[in-house]
């Protein structure tokens, strides 16, 4: 209950900053859902900025932040809160209630599973990149009270908004927090975006269809329960294209400067939306010449425009370049990063239709399915695009200027262009284009649209609401963990209990009785291992790199291992064979060859975990 309130607070704090910011610069809302998500999501930007400098300073203290979050909450709701509270009450959308069945059910699973998600966020986090990078550097960074080079988790040199409200959320209270803020929250504001901008095309009821595909989406799922960043990254940047086709439809160059902040936020949270920036700028480019603006204008429009846009996004970069002279670290210095993982198993162009197929539908039908590329789309939400292409065809945007075309065509190569540089990668998961995955939401929704005029309404509603319901019983909820998650929340289970069923003791990640062990290692231990693990839980330092499958040379690599001040080895035979088995890179691990019994001492084992030290 305590991480509930605490989640309110941090909400009204979000929404009265940044209704007061964006009013400030001279936004207009479209209707009260638009001020809601622009608001928040504004709000969130500044608190995550602001969070980063204390950072900086090194004044990440819970007895200094607490009383100020409670002090300006209190005083804004002061200020602000009768008058938005009459304003939001006045300007909700009146309801509705004479609608089929069918509607009130797609309502209501859609509500329950709103819900189950509350109860899932509000357990302890057991989501293993999570655990290894996007919960442990915010940890760190808390308990050294500040923003420090540690390079050394091999995670900390990311963008940081989204690592910075999970550090606000260890602070406020505990890592639930961070899981409801980054993940329960941000992709309900997620999907209000998707309604926003669905709106903008269609119909209510059609864009709320969207909405709830979107946020029923397998690859969502996993996301909601977690402490990534994607969901942040994706937010704001659905916030941006919110903005962006304001403009796009208004041509008001103060729109697309408010956009420009959005996207800086974006840019300070994933270096995916550079490559938004770069799309976007060439977008308005085009835009302007069909608009027929002058030379002068489109050079000054996109100059203030990028401006903006980078400056708001520069401070991680910045932070990186001062370490590491490398601003992009540790891409500029290491371009092949990653590739030592050896994830990507498409090779020619024409794999390309492979990639999206698999991401539709989570099969491959080339080669087995790997699980480890992530969770699908799901094909409701692209099933009414086809619809688009019936009946009377879209113009052409080099004909008379038409909004609705050019931003189906805007939305359409940004998902083509991201998609692919995504399945270019080391990392192809969907997860890494999921802003473009919503447009393609949104572009489903005028299929849906269209569709109306073939297919009967309550048929439409029927095939949505079965292919949801698959949906979430098939991918999004796992029937095993779920009694935990509830008995958690009730209190039936107490959290060491919950994570020894959970985390702990389930094969992949290091066990309770090696967690006890490690607590007795002195203070300076670092320990390399070469899966993930549990290292938020783990009372040491617990690192992985890259060069730890790259190098083969076992001299070379325990003389790299001592530099970076690493003391120990830790692996399990289970997550040790998955590694092998599933990775290429696992294959080529010099560690993973069985010289270890005679270069390394074991200081401790338990079941099929080991722990060397290091020579």
């Amino acid at each position: 209950m305590t991480d509930l309130l605490l989640l309110l607070m941090v909400v009204i704090l979000a929404y009265l900053t940044g209704k007061r910011v964006l009013i400030s610069i001279g936004t207009c809302f479209e209707g009260i859902i638009e001020q809601l998500l622009l608001s928040v999501s504004c709000g969130l930007g500044i608190i995550a900025v602001v969070m980063f400098l204390f950072g900086v300073l090194g004044i990440l203290y819970s007895y200094l932040i607490l009383p100020m979050f409670l002090s300006l909450t209190i005083l804004s709701l002061l200020y602000d809160g009768k008058n938005e509270y009459l304003d939001i009450r006045e300007r909700l959308p009146k309801a509705n209630y004479h609608q089929p069945l069918i509607w009130w059910v797609i309502i209501s699973v859609f509500v329950g599973y709103v819900f189950f998600n509350l109860v899932r966020c509000m357990s302890p986090v057991i989501n293993g990149d999570s655990l290894s990078a996007y919960l442990q550097v915010p940890s760190l960074y808390v308990h050294h009270h500040g923003i420090y080079d540690i390079l050394h988790t091999g995670d900390d040199s990311l963008p940081q908004n989204i690592m910075m409200l999970n550090a606000l959320g260890l602070i406020l209270h505990s890592d639930s927090l961070s899981q409801l803020l980054n993940g329960w929250l941000l992709s309900l504001l997620c999907t209000l975006a998707i309604y926003v901008l669905a709106r903008k095309f269609v119909s209510r009821k059609i864009a709320l269809i969207a909405a709830i595909v979107f946020y029923t989406m397998p690859a969502l799922s996993w996301l909601i329960y977690s402490t990534k960043i994607d969901i942040g990254y994706t937010m704001f940047e659905l916030c941006f294209w919110v903005l962006y086709f304001k403009w796009l439809k208004k041509d008001d160059n103060r729109l697309l400067y408010i956009a420009a902040i959005f996207l800086g936020f974006s840019i300070g949270s994933k270096y995916h939306a550079l490559i938004t920036l770069a799309l976007s700028v060439l977008f308005t480019l085009f835009a302007m010449i069909v608009k027929k603006h002058s030379f002068k204008s489109i050079f000054s429009t996109l100059f203030v425009y990028g401006s903006i846009a980078l400056i708001i996004g520069s401070p991680s970069y910045i932070l990186n370049y001062v370490y590491t002279s490398d601003p992009f670290y540790p891409f500029l210095k290491n371009p092949s990063t990653g590739s030592g993982e050896d994830i990507n198993q498409y090779v020619g162009i024409f794999d390309f239709i492979r990639f999206q197929y698999n991401m539709i539908f989570g099969k491959d039908y080339f080669i087995a399915n790997r699980p480890f590329i992530g969770k699908p789309i799901g094909f409701l939400a692209i099933l009414f695009i086809p619809f688009l292409l019936f009946g009377r065809k879209l113009k052409t945007i080099f004909a008379n200027y038409q909004f609705r075309t050019h931003a189906v065509v805007i939305m359409t190569v940004y998902y083509t262009f991201l998609s692919f540089i995504i399945f270019k990668s080391v990392w192809p998961f969907s997860r890494h284009f999921l802003p473009a995955i919503g447009l393609m939401c949104v572009v489903n929704s005028i299929g849906i649209q269209k569709s109306l005029r073939w297919l009967n309404i309550k048929f439409v509603y029927l095939i949505v609401f079965v292919s949801m319901l698959a949906t979430i019983v098939l991918f999004n909820v796992n029937v095993k963990q779920t009694k935990y998650y509830f008995m958690y929340a009730f209190g039936q289970v107490g959290k060491t209990e919950f994570l020894n069923k959970q985390l702990f003791n389930n094969g992949t990640h290091m066990n309770y009785q090696m967690i006890e062990f490690v607590k007795t290692l002195d203070e300076s231990a670092q320990i390399a291992t070469l899966d993930f693990g549990n290292a938020y839980y783990i009372p040491r330092p617990f690192v992985k790199h890259a060069y730890y499958y790259e190098i083969l040379d076992i001299n070379l690599l325990i003389s790299r291992m001592k530099k970076d001040g690493l003391t120990h080895i830790y692996y399990s035979d289970n997550a040790v064979k998955y590694l092998a088995d599933n990775f290429n890179g696992g294959n080529k691990c010099i560690l993973l060859q069985g010289i270890e019994k005679h270069m390394f001492t074991e200081v401790y084992q338990v079941g099929d975990q080991h722990l060397f030290l290091l020579p």
